[in-house]
């Protein structure tokens, strides 16, 4: 057997390459000279820009050479409570920053590097072709009350991860089910995954906190409660769960017998102490940061605008510092119900697609920070750059473009005998995260004859997946960046989160033929080919991303975010480190 030591060969895991696509270019309209670029505000570590541009990898917070990271301290950083303990059935920010510091997964995206590690394992990589994953796990792992963590308690925690335990599937990365022949743990050290064919899609997937490993027979009645106590038998991460008050914050210990150590030695993690302050909104947050209540701002999204300008000048003075990252929330942005009898006809949904303003609705979804986005967002792996989608997709026009749009948008109703508009229900749901942008949309589709009232959804998800709705707003984030993820959750026949109806044969027979692609440069052709498929026959309204602003404390040291907020490298905490 031929392995790598510690880590796949990166031409496999193609993901971990941050290159943009420079492919295929879909005109809107005649050839004329593209309009200027819109101007959407002034993100507060980017100074004045045109169209924010999320970065390819995260800004590097390296240890000047000499320093060696110091030990001991306390960080507080703004997070949320989770919903509940069952680690395998979480799916949402409010758990990624306390699960993320007392659980093991498989594989490790180490400070947003460009590759994906098992530092679990003595030794790890590829047999048959790259059809099955094998693991050779270290023999000092154990639960934070000693027992140790063998293969058993990892398979066991995949299948329960992808629902052939008891039939329910993680909504976020349960989908690799589709992508697992069998899981072997043929001794105490030993894990095999056995592939039904080799998918670069795997290694992300096992780097999200809901992968967690959990111990073998663990019930989800078994996780109902916090798992508070330094010898939890639920837990194995660098930190311990000390303390967890609902509402109000979760505290968090250096477990003294973690398994892992730094290259030079050093015990980790280097902290003593992380508390996760739970805050009513984020002007709260954002303001106990500028006052030094808390030392990190690290949740999903960015601080409200108003606070931009204290912001940058406490990083022009040194105190704070900033890490820029895309949301990854755009997958399930505009929805059209393609069985619907109206907005079933191409004409309108590519009318509708003319008419709405990406640069308004970035504006007042995102405070103006934002960056354009197809199913990923710009300067990402597998992502268009930023000129190949202002100006250049349908819809995403700026000034006399826009205009233009709105015309030909006109025009398409006509076409399809609705000259005079129509109404319809715009379907969202009432949280803070869709804030905004369904009233741009609201009123980008009255220009066009286009009415209707906004219906704030309690069951809004339900609905969609009856696909009882003709046109639904909602932010949708993705947790491991990757196409396979993107299609056979949204838009392969019977994906997961397919709740627009689509049955393409083209799109299903092209995404088995991209997923089974292990060479990066040809995965990411078939990714394009697949995308234009769907903005040719306008399958889905693509809108713009948010940026997430991670700030922090300019002494805390060593965070470097992996490529979504749903890394594990994101969250984890182990080698951050306060200066003195």
């Amino acid at each position: 057997m031929k392995r790598s030591s510690r880590r796949v060969p990166r031409q496999f895991w193609a993901v971990s390459v941050l290159v943009p696509i420079l492919l295929f270019v879909l005109a809107c309209g005649a050839a004329e000279e593209p309009a200027a670029a819109p101007d959407s505000g002034s993100a507060p570590d980017s100074g004045s820009v045109a169209v924010p541009t999320a970065t390819a990898e995260p800004t590097p917070t390296p240890t000047p050479a000499g320093i060696v990271p110091q030990r001991g301290g306390t960080l507080t950083q703004y997070g949320g409570y989770p919903r509940h303990w069952d680690v395998l059935q979480n799916c949402c920010p409010s758990a990624l920053f306390a699960m993320g510091k007392i659980h093991q997964t498989l594989l490790y995206e180490p400070n947003g590097e460009e590759k994906i590690v098992c530092d679990i394992c003595d030794d790890w990589g590829l047999e048959d072709g790259g059809k099955t994953m094998v693991f050779q796990f270290r023999s000092d792992l154990a639960f934070h009350d000693g027992t140790p963590i063998t293969a058993a308690d990892a398979k066991y925690s995949l299948e329960k991860l992808t629902g052939q335990i008891d039939g329910v599937a993680n909504v976020r990365n349960g989908f690799i089910k589709e992508y697992i022949e069998s899981i072997e743990a043929p001794d105490d050290k030993t894990l095999k995954i056995n592939l039904k064919r080799p998918a670069s899609v795997l290694a992300p997937a096992l780097t999200v906190v809901f992968a967690a490993i959990i111990p073998e027979g663990l019930s989800r009645e078994d996780q109902q409660t916090p798992p508070v106590g330094i010898n939890n038998p639920r837990t194995s991460g660098p930190f311990y769960l000390k303390e967890a008050v609902p509402d109000s914050h979760l505290l968090f210990e250096a477990h003294p017998d973690y398994f892992k150590k730094d290259a030079n030695g050093i015990q980790l993690p280097y902290l003593d102490t992380v508390r996760v302050q739970v805050f009513s909104d984020r002007s709260a947050a954002t303001t106990a940061l500028l006052v030094d209540q808390i030392d990190m701002f690290n949740y999903l999204g960015a601080p409200p605008r108003q606070f931009w300008a204290r912001l940058t000048d406490q990083r022009d003075a040194g105190t704070l510092s900033v890490v820029s990252k895309p949301l990854f929330c755009t997958a399930g942005e505009g929805s059209f119900n393609l069985q619907h009898p109206v907005i079933g006809d191409q004409k309108v949904r590519r009318a509708m697609n003319l008419a709405a303003d990406r640069t308004e609705y970035g504006e007042v979804r995102y405070d103006g920070d934002f960056a354009g986005a197809t199913s990923v967002p710009v300067n990402t792996p597998f992502a268009r750059d930023s000129e190949d989608i202002w100006n250049t997709l349908p819809g995403w026009g700026t000034g006399a473009k826009k205009e233009a749009e709105i015309e030909q948008a006109k025009q398409l109703l006509a076409e399809a005998g609705f000259s005079d508009g129509f109404e319809f229900e715009l379907m969202t749901r009432s949280t803070a995260f869709s804030t905004g942008g369904t009233e741009a949309l609201q009123r980008n589709f009255a220009k066009i004859g286009l009415t209707g009232d906004i219906n704030n959804a309690a069951d809004a998800l339900n609905r969609q997946r009856a696909l009882d709705y003709a046109f639904f707003n909602y932010r949708q984030c993705i947790a491991i960046g990757d196409p396979d993820e993107i299609m056979a959750n949204y838009y392969v026949t019977g994906g997961a989160r397919n709740d627009i109806g689509l049955s393409d044969p083209q799109v299903d027979s092209l995404f088995v033929e991209m997923s089974s692609e292990a060479d990066f440069a040809k995965r990411k052709q078939l990714y394009q080919e697949l995308e234009d498929i769907i903005i040719a026959n306008d399958y889905k309204m693509f809108l713009p991303d948010g940026i997430s602003r991670y700030w922090r404390d300019s002494k805390i040291q060593g965070f470097d975010p992996g490529l979504t907020l749903y890394r594990i490298s994101t969250n984890r905490g182990e080698t951050w480190w306060r200066e003195n």
